[in-house]
């Protein structure tokens, strides 16, 4: 999970699934939270709970987002 959560597409990317729901963040509207979180699956026959393992970084992430845009509010 470490090389898959680390995973760029070049040098000068963010990290994959970071900057993969960062982009969807434009669609929010329209995907809602939950369709960001389903825009990629990861899955595995060979490596039981990879697909909790992806659900829960997306949870963690999607829950720091929602929270900044909050405090973003108040301001």
């Amino acid at each position: 999970t470490e090389v898959l959560w680390s995973f760029r597409m070049s040098k000068l990317d963010d990290p994959f699934f970071l900057s993969g729901w960062e982009n969807c963040l434009e669609s929010l509207d329209y995907l809602g939270w939950d369709g960001i979180g389903a825009f990629y699956s990861v899955t595995s026959e060979f490596y039981d709970g990879l697909e909790d393992w992806y659900d829960d970084r997306y949870q963690e992430w999607a829950a720091a987002e929602q929270a900044s845009r909050a405090e973003d509010e108040e301001e």
